[in-house]
């Protein structure tokens, strides 16, 4: 059985004195490293989340700027098209008035040939037919 005699008590003076003497030498210097070591990780979560929001930053505005010069670059590539599709109408304007000179010339040109051989055959056909008459009826007919 237990007794309750004085040594309970001197037991019980020995185990308060340890615990304070743990409590200064042992836990609050654990203690003290445990909440700067958690104050530590806090700050550098904080660092971290600082970081993070700065490179969204930096992200968003990159990708602002990847948008603006697609958009930037788009603009040039329909100011371009419609400059050569201006220079193309140009060019075939240029083109189809030289070419409608030309076959207007040409025109004029067959008309005359066409008259003159005209003029020619209906010459040769009277010669002909005046040569054929002579020959039927064997005799010049003036």
């Amino acid at each position: 059985m237990i007794s309750l005699d004085a040594t309970l008590l001197i037991q019980m003076g020995v185990v308060f004195v340890l615990f304070l003497v743990l409590g200064q030498l042992f836990f609050k210097p654990i203690l003290h490293i445990l909440t700067a070591r958690q104050e530590h990780i806090e700050k550098a979560n904080n660092e971290k989340e600082e970081k993070v929001k700065a490179v969204a930053a930096l992200v968003e505005k990159y990708e602002a700027a990847i948008a603006a010069a697609k958009e930037k670059a788009y603009q040039n590539m329909e100011q371009v098209k419609k400059e050569g599709l201006e220079k193309e109408r140009e060019i075939l304007e240029k083109i189809h008035a030289e070419h409608a000179d030309a076959i207007h010339e040409a025109k004029q040109r067959a008309r005359k040939e066409l008259e003159e051989a005209s003029k020619d055959i209906s010459a040769q056909a009277k010669e002909i037919s005046l040569s054929i008459s002579e020959k039927i009826l064997q005799r010049k007919i003036s």
